[in-house]
């Protein structure tokens, strides 16, 4: 919505040509929180982490998905200001006093939030979450995440990098600092993480419920966020699925109140598109983002950054040599890395840690050289796929595939089956294996480790259900069966199994042997699981 020039509240400043959404304007605040050192990182975070191992193309950024995001919230956030303004209880369920102004603040509230809601991820992104909550695991290492926000680690990181820009960088911009603090209070205020501040709601003219719908915006099932990674992701890995009709999603935006509170939802004449959307959601994560490979990725992280703690001390000089004798968990302490993003010290990116893991590669021992090169030049050493679909397994087996979803997924929910099922792995492994083992690479016993996952689509892709404006509000499954058959299919689980040697010798043995190993599994798996 343009007043006047006006993007938002601020004068427009600049455009951005970008491959998914065409021109994007950008108005001054934006363009100068783009300048700062907690933008510019996000330049070196990709959007996929190490996806590009398998689709070369997924070299994109946190950067510019952030751009697109905060695009997507300013067309969202002027659809449901231009519906508000003619009704005055909606109206009111978001602003004080329906005011131009007022409407202007909701809207820059909402590219804010866009432009901001990734700015604490970490190198490699999702991948990097998952090796820390590993090496906590592992190690007995307690990261104050697990503490004070509940396991969610980006999210934690992105609240205190927001509180520091809001009380650092734009701290003579009271307006902007105001519209800050308040994209805190619209993200995290859902968690319990934070309180909206009165005095920032009166100060840009606006109410609780903007913060409600801001949120739903950003973080629904259908919304900004997810909507803006689905066509990226699709435009840069090739993958034909996340292909969506913005403008018709768009149309169909809007707002009501449910119970007493604003509710965004969807007129159902934009049931079509939205059954796209929910689609190719669940097609891009079957097929791309929980792809067998990336699963396997997770686990050369893990290794690469367990070395990396343990060589801590010889590392620290040479990649960041301006935070003295701070150790490992000291320096991923956020609000100590704010400071020293915002000091410009660190850039807390991939090349930092792709620094550090060239320097273990050099002085680390050989499991941690082995497991360094994997991730750089040496994918004949990462971890080997098994099983990489729930079909090989079905097909494999004798009984019914219906019979054999159900078996597995009984199975696989209890932790201490899964450990059985591995360790039962392993004890296949090394009857049929270590003398062969032995003669090739002189080992007496095997340094293997089978890992078996099993992921539910539903459960990260289907979170909240959605509304539906009809002549009545109605969730989308109710209204539409293809939606139902899709949270049908997305309910059966992902089982995937790897094999790795901390041995490099081991490991190109397995690479050999990975026909005779896959027999081994699909018949353990049956003996122990199916029978």
């Amino acid at each position: 919505m343009k007043h006047g020039g006006l993007i938002g509240a601020y004068k427009y400043r600049a455009v951005i040509l970008d491959p998914v959404h065409g021109f994007i304007p950008v108005n001054e605040a934006e363009y100068s929180l783009l300048q700062s050192p907690f933008m510019r990182r996000l330049h070196d975070i990709t959007q996929l982490g190490l996806t590009f191992l398998v689709y070369p193309g997924a070299r994109h950024t946190r950067f510019e998905h952030s751009i697109g995001v905060m695009h997507l919230m300013g067309r969202f956030a002027e659809k449901i200001a231009s519906i508000v303004q003619e009704d005055s209880d909606l109206c009111s369920a978001i602003t004080k006093n329906c005011s131009k102004r007022e409407l202007r603040n909701f809207i820059q509230l909402s590219r804010l939030t866009g432009l901001l809601h990734d700015i604490g991820h970490l190198p490699f992104s999702h991948q990097m979450e998952i090796a820390l909550t590993n090496i906590e695991s592992n190690r007995g290492i307690s990261f104050p995440w697990s503490k004070e926000f509940n396991g969610k680690v980006h999210e934690y990181y992105t609240m205190k990098f927001i509180r520091f820009i809001g009380e650092n960088l734009v701290k003579r911009r009271l307006k902007l600092q105001q519209l800050i603090q308040a994209v805190e209070d619209a993200l995290f205020n859902d968690t319990g993480n934070s309180k909206p501040r009165k005095d920032v709601l009166d100060k840009l003219g606006l109410t609780e419920g903007s913060y409600r719908v801001v949120n739903q915006l950003i973080s629904g099932t259908i919304d900004a966020d997810r909507l803006d990674y689905v066509l990226r992701d699709s435009l840069h890995t090739g993958v034909v699925y996340g292909r969506v009709d913005i403008d018709r999603l768009i149309y169909a935006l809007t707002i009501d109140i449910a119970g007493s509170k604003p509710h965004v939802m969807y007129d159902i004449r934009g049931l079509s598109s939205l059954e796209d959307m929910i689609d190719s959601r669940i097609k891009m994560y079957k097929w791309l983002y929980l792809h067998h490979k990336n699963t396997s990725f997770y686990i050369a992280l893990t290794k690469i950054l367990q070395g990396i703690i343990d060589n801590w001390d010889k590392i620290k000089p040479h990649v960041y040599p301006h935070i003295g004798d701070m150790d490992f968990i000291r320096f991923m302490n956020p609000d100590v890395i704010a400071g020293l993003i915002g000091r410009s010290q660190v850039s807390f990116d991939e090349h930092e840690f792709m620094q550090a893991a060239k320097i273990l590669k050099t002085l680390g021992d050989d499991e941690e050289k082995r497991w360094a090169s994997s991730i750089m030049e040496r994918r004949d050493l990462l971890p080997v796929s098994i099983v990489k679909r729930l079909g090989d397994i079905t097909l494999y087996a004798s009984k019914r595939p219906q019979e054999v979803i159900r078996q597995l997924s009984n199975f696989l929910v209890d932790g201490a089956n899964v450990s059985k099922l591995e360790n039962e792995l392993l004890k296949e492994y090394a009857l049929q294996h270590v003398s062969k083992l032995r003669e090739e690479c002189g080992m007496n016993y095997s340094k293997a480790s089978f890992t078996i996952s099993s992921l539910s689509i539903e459960k990260r892709a289907l979170r909240r259900d959605l509304k539906v404006k009809g002549t009545r509000i109605l969730g989308l499954t109710d209204v539409s069966s293809h939606v139902r058959g899709i949270h049908y299919s997305a309910s059966e689980p992902i089982v995937y199994v790897h094999v790795y040697s901390d041995d490099e010798c081991e490991h190109l043995y397995i690479r050999r042997n990975v026909e005779s190993i896959k027999e081994m599994v699909f018949k353990t798996i049956e003996k122990v699981v199916l029978n």
